[in-house]
């Protein structure tokens, strides 16, 4: 049993100290995910606090069978769609958070880049959440699959689809740069 465990064990038992080191442990790992979800910091950080108030209050319903952490960021994934679907503009959503990105796109892979958090504006919430959840956070299809309950293999191929389309949009980009003017990042 590692250290998470024990504390969740202590914290469904009621000790409070218990459940503020589970936040100490984790909120950085959430904050990962909010804020390229939402684009913005103060609301990320808004939504990262709700998880945890959430986390704690339904503390009894969590089921040891699955991972804590896939239980919080379903919670905080819950959230985060609950947040985008009030705005009213979605426009900026990845350009504000494009500076504190790490996703690349080249000719032969997905990792980190500050162009591509930009394109990932021109995905739908929920394949946005499935990029970051397998390429910043390193998930499985399975445990992604419990967060944002989809099937691992229809997971698998939304991502592929996802990846082609910013792998064209990255390349798109770069031909653009190579024909105009030179554009400094």
């Amino acid at each position: 049993m590692d250290e998470l465990d024990q504390l969740v064990g202590l914290a469904k038992e009621g000790q409070h100290s218990a459940f503020s080191e589970i936040v100490l442990l984790l909120q950085q790992q959430v904050f990962r995910y909010c804020y390229p979800m939402i684009g913005h910091r103060q609301d990320a950080e808004d939504v990262v606090q709700e998880t945890f108030v959430r986390a704690y209050t339904k503390l009894h319903q969590y089921e040891e069978t699955g991972s804590f952490i896939g239980w919080i960021l379903t919670i905080a994934h819950h959230l985060c769609l609950n947040k985008l679907k009030k705005r009213s503009r979605l426009a900026a959503l990845f350009h504000r958070a494009a500076h504190h990105s790490s996703l690349q796109v080249d000719s032969h892979s997905l990792s980190s880049n500050l162009e591509v958090l930009a394109m990932l504006d021109s995905l739908p919430a929920h394949v946005r959440s499935l990029v970051i959840l397998k390429v910043l956070h390193g998930m499985s299809y399975e445990e992604i699959g419990q967060i944002i309950h989809g099937k691992p293999n229809a997971l698998r191929k939304q991502f592929e689809r996802a990846k082609l389309k910013l792998r064209s949009e990255a390349m798109r980009a770069e031909h653009s740069q190579e024909g105009g003017a030179q554009v400094d990042y």
